[in-house]
């Protein structure tokens, strides 16, 4: 026998319990590297989704608006109770809401029904804080511009009636 066999029969002939076993896994580095990654991903994630949100829910809110004007002017041009249609941007016994009315102007009309508003922001409106459409005609006496701004992400929106009371956004 050549020393070669030898030592490889001495090998073979070592005790189990003397043998060291190699465990493969992740290290600790390694681990806190995924976590920081998996950790930053989820962070752009959720300011990526916040801010989409509040896109949506200020949408919602200037179609809201819209969609209260033109049932106003419907309903004057449709001569609904033989009167003007109008809404009311916030007035003072609903300062966080617009009021859906018939008549000539708020004070001392009919509400037909009141919409609060879902979200913050800012509204300026050229003029009077009310848009009233005249009866059958659906017009309005001066062009008027609402400008609804979202305050948080700085964006707006513009909502213009013109003297025909044609509504555009």
């Amino acid at each position: 026998m050549d020393s070669r066999s030898i030592c490889s029969l001495k090998r073979r002939a070592e005790p189990t319990f003397l043998k060291i076993r190699r465990v493969r896994g992740f290290s600790l580095i390694e681990v806190v590297m995924v976590t920081a990654i998996a950790t930053i991903l989820f962070s752009l994630g959720a300011l990526f989704t916040m801010d989409s949100y509040r896109g949506t829910n200020f949408r919602h809110e200037a179609q809201t608006l819209v969609t209260l004007l033109h049932m106003a002017r419907t309903s004057a041009m449709s001569n609904v109770n033989q009167r003007a249609h109008g809404v009311a941007l916030t007035p003072e016994n609903h300062p966080n809401a617009y009021v859906l009315f018939e008549g000539l102007s708020y004070t001392g009309s009919i509400v037909v029904s009141i919409t609060e508003r879902q979200y913050g922001i800012k509204l300026d409106a050229s003029g009077s804080r009310e848009v009233v459409f005249e009866q059958l005609s659906g017009e309005v006496p001066d062009d008027t511009v609402i400008i609804l701004t979202d305050l948080q992400r700085g964006v707006s929106a513009t909502i213009t009636i013109n003297k025909e009371g044609q509504i555009s956004w």
